[in-house]
């Protein structure tokens, strides 16, 4: 990994120190880049699923590199810019951050707030002090214990009520899988589960990593989301659940769209009026629905720039995680237009 991210630094800091990305970025007409984060956080990033986390030193260089070169908007300011056709000309950046985890409030926000820089944090509803577990804090925290009894387990597997759709953590163990990407695997079977087969797995690697307890909340709550809010920063819904919205039916997506709306005016006093889609994955229906309920747009994962050609309900973001983005040069990459 270090090998491979001297010769991608070697590559990139000539170029960005030449403008290369920042000319690709223009012919690209890329003014507008929509950033998404999820975690900012202190300590080792093995523990985390490795696409969704930024050290925060890092989280501030990529701050600072940003304020060097774009106007911060919150994205309600660009889509309502959008509609009335008044986006500033000078290139623009938006920060975001799916999901509500709680460093977002603990490390980030202290920095945002430092630097004025303006944010919008989209929530998933049903998980906000609630005392639900959060799905993906419960996949992860399993998967810790089962990577710690990883030589226990390996000897003497439990096959034994093993649910199918489970059958990836023994290929793991087998493999000796390091645990950033035995989260990482486990995030990505068990997000597309049906409610009761993700029950069952995410039971089955608890009962296996011998995990007792809920362990410490991830997720902000509305205290927190109030605090955050006072300070200027923006708050979206991410739905209630969570759940692939593509699985769900019409009446589905907008119970998870219009049921999230009433959560955040009741605890925050306004609607919310931006939507980002769970896992990014939407259609025409899942589309529709959240444009019925009355939010003014919506963002996916899909990497692209924001401009005049993009439906607002399909607003394209660049995804920010230590790997990708792990110096200016390399960022300046990521925002060109080239690495897509």
């Amino acid at each position: 990994m270090r090998l491979k991210r001297a010769i991608k630094s070697a590559a990139y800091a000539p170029l960005s120190a030449l403008g290369a990305f920042r000319a690709s970025r223009a012919l690209a007409g890329g003014r507008t880049v929509i950033l998404c984060y999820h975690r900012v956080v202190d300590g080792p990033l093995d523990a985390y699923q490795p696409g969704m986390v930024v050290s925060r030193a890092l989280f501030r260089r990529h701050l600072e590199w940003l304020g060097r070169r774009f106007r911060f908007l919150t994205l309600e300011e660009f889509a309502r810019g959008f509609l009335t056709d008044e986006v500033p000309a000078a290139p623009c950046a938006i920060v975001t951050f799916d999901d509500g985890w709680l460093d977002n409030y603990e490390v980030a926000f202290p920095i945002l707030r430092e630097m004025g820089i303006p944010a919008t944090i989209f929530l998933p509803t049903d998980y906000i002090g609630t005392g639900l577990v959060y799905w993906q804090s419960r996949v992860e925290r399993a998967m810790r214990a089962v990577y710690e009894r990883r030589h226990i387990l390996a000897r003497a597997y439990p096959e034994e009520g093993q649910p199918a759709r489970a059958a990836f953590v023994q290929e793991l163990l087998i493999r000796e899988t390091p645990l950033a990407l035995m989260i990482d695997r486990a995030v990505l079977e068990t997000k597309v589960l049906p409610r009761g087969e993700f029950d069952e797995v995410c039971a089955f690697l608890e009962r296996i990593g011998d995990v007792d307890g809920d362990g410490p909340r991830e997720i902000v709550n509305w205290d927190e989301v109030r605090a955050m809010a006072a300070d200027g920063i923006r708050f979206g819904s991410h739905s209630a659940s969570h759940r692939i919205m593509t699985t769900l039916s019409a009446a589905e997506n907008q119970a998870e769209a219009s049921g999230s709306m009433r959560v955040m005016e009741r605890e925050l006093g306004e609607a919310p009026t931006c939507f980002a889609y769970p896992n990014g994955d939407a259609d025409d229906v899942v589309a529709r629905e959240v444009r019925r309920a009355g939010y003014l747009c919506a963002v996916t994962v899909d990497t692209g720039f924001a401009n005049r050609a993009t439906d607002l309900f399909g607003l394209p973001r660049f995804s920010m995680h230590e790997g990708g983005a792990f110096s200016g040069a390399a960022l300046d990459f990521l925002l060109s237009g080239l690495a897509s």
